[in-house]
C-alpha cells in the first residue's frame, strides 16, 4: 500500500489561491475561476499520494532539494516535502508569468529553511 502524506496549505498560499480566484471571477468569469480553483485543489490533493512528482524550482536548485513545484499553467504550486514529518506544505501558488524569485526569497529564504 502506498504511503499517504499529510498536505497542509499554509496561510500565504491559501491567500494566493483566494486572490487568483477573485481576480479570475472579476476579470474573466465565475466559470473560469471555478475551473482553475478545482484544478489547483485536485493538484494539491494529489500530493498526498505523489509528493515527489514535481520538479525542483529552478530558482531554488542551488539552495534546497526539499522544495518542488507543479505547474497548472499558468500557475505554479510551490511546496516542501518534509520527510521527517511525512508532510507536504504548500508555500506559494503564483502566476508563472510573474517574477517568482522575489516571492520565494520573501517567503522561503527568510524563514531559514536552508
Amino acid at each position: 500500500m502506498a504511503r499517504t502524506w499529510e498536505v497542509i496549505i499554509l496561510g500565504p498560499a491559501d491567500r494566493d489561491i483566494l486572490e487568483i480566484v477573485a481576480y479570475l471571477a472579476e476579470y474573466e468569469s465565475l466559470d473560469i475561476a471555478d475551473k482553475i480553483l478545482n484544478r489547483i485543489e485536485e493538484t494539491i490533493n494529489g500530493l498526498s499520494r505523489f509528493p515527489d512528482r514535481g520538479r525542483i524550482p529552478p530558482e531554488l536548485e542551488k539552495q534546497s532539494h526539499t522544495f518542488r513545484e507543479i505547474q497548472i499553467w499558468p500557475y505554479r504550486v510551490i511546496y516542501e516535502v518534509e520527510l521527517q514529518q511525512n508532510r507536504v506544505s504548500v508555500h506559494i501558488v503564483i502566476d508563472g508569468r510573474r517574477n517568482a524569485q522575489s516571492v520565494m526569497e520573501e517567503r522561503l529564504l527568510r524563514t531559514s529553511h536552508f
